[in-house]
C-alpha cells in the first residue's frame, strides 16, 4: 500500500516552514489524514498505508500573510511505494514535485 510524506520549504525566508496544516483527502473530499509540519517543515508520515488511487494533497498556508492561502494538488498513488511530495512556497507562488 502507498505511504505519503511531505516537506514544506519557505522560499522567501530560505528555510523550512513549520506549522503548516497538511491534509490528504480523497478526490471526493473525504479526509484521510491531517497533520501539521514540525520545526523542520516536515510531516514524515502523513498517511501510512492508504489504498491505491487518486488523492488531493492540500497545504494550508493561511498562517502567514501572502497571496496564496492554500495549495492543492491531485496525485495518483498507484504503486505500492513511498511517495514524498515536497512543497516550495513563497507568498505569491508555489511548486510541488515528486521527491525521493
Amino acid at each position: 500500500m502507498p505511504t505519503v510524506s511531505t516537506h514544506v520549504l519557505d522560499a522567501a525566508a530560505g528555510g523550512p516552514r513549520p506549522g503548516v496544516t497538511v491534509i490528504l483527502e480523497t478526490v471526493a473530499g473525504a479526509s484521510v489524514a491531517v497533520e501539521v509540519t514540525d520545526a523542520n517543515g516536515r510531516v514524515g508520515a502523513l498517511a501510512g498505508d492508504v489504498a491505491a488511487g487518486r488523492y488531493r494533497l492540500r497545504w494550508d498556508l493561511s498562517e502567514r500573510a501572502g497571496f496564496l492561502i492554500e495549495v492543492a494538488v491531485v496525485v495518483d498513488l498507484d504503486e505500492d511505494r513511498h511517495y514524498h511530495v515536497p512543497l516550495l512556497a513563497a507568498p505569491a507562488s508555489a511548486v510541488s514535485y515528486l521527491g525521493a
